[in-house]
């Protein structure tokens, strides 16, 4: 049920998402008192659901506080199973540094990602899944600090290893890094090459994810502003419209 309460947050149906998030939490006790000692990954879930309901109200300090939880939880749930922390790493590590960033802590955002990124590095060699997922969240660290020409490298990386390791342009880490590089490439004032990023978003993904895309379009100023700087002033019109 987490995938389902990240969805929800992530398009910022908190209201869903917080009824999800009642639901697991009852599961999970049930599952709890069924088992004399407490298996790491209720305690994992628990953790990752509540940061999520924390993230999406805007609750930092507490979403950081339960994804760190989190990371140590998932240190004891991969020894539980007997199966790759990395994972997990990447993951949590992307939320847990986006709760630093909202609080004004990027420095530290960035010692925490870089960290997670060579853990990853050397323990899964360049082409895995996880590793573009972890090159897009420095990068969206670098963009926070205004190093844009970093954070357009970085994720052109990030996407030349997704389609390295044939990964489908519709899933959501492609989504994301490339709707990111858009963002940059506002930063950077070129405005075709960012249209053209987003546009390749909306274009790749399904009817469920593309509710994730048009809430990225709402929270932002990034796309209309491409679009008026472009010359496009009444697609943006109609855009603003359409929110």
């Amino acid at each position: 049920m987490r995938h389902l309460v990240r969805f929800y947050a992530d398009i910022g149906d908190l209201d869903a998402a917080e009824i999800i998030r009642d639901r697991a939490v009852t599961q999970l006790v049930i599952l709890e008192t069924k088992h004399s000692t407490s298996i790491p990954l209720l305690a994992y879930n628990r953790q990752y659901i509540e940061g999520m309901i924390h993230a999406a109200r805007g609750e930092w300090r507490e979403s950081e506080r339960n994804f760190r939880d989190a990371l140590e939880t998932g240190k004891l749930h991969a020894k539980y199973y007997n199966y790759s922390y990395l994972n997990t790493l990447a993951v949590i590590g992307r939320y847990l540094t986006n709760s630093l960033i909202r609080q004004g802590r990027i420095f530290e955002a960035e010692v925490i990602a870089r960290e997670s990124l060579t853990t990853i590095l050397k323990g899964f060699g360049k082409n895995s899944l996880y590793t573009p997922y972890s090159v897009t969240t420095l990068a969206q660290i670098m963009d926070a600090q205004g190093r844009y020409a970093e954070a357009e490298s970085l994720l052109r990386a990030s996407l030349n290893i997704y389609a390295a390791i044939d990964h489908p342009p519709q899933a959501i880490s492609v989504a994301t890094a490339r709707f990111q590089l858009g963002r940059t490439m506002v930063s950077l004032h070129k405005w075709d090459e960012a249209i053209s990023e987003f546009e390749r978003v909306g274009d790749s993904l399904t009817d469920e994810s593309s509710v994730i895309y048009k809430q990225w379009v709402k929270q932002g100023i990034d796309v209309p502003l491409a679009l008026v700087m472009a010359g496009k002033a009444e697609a943006a019109h109609r855009l603003i419209s359409k929110q």
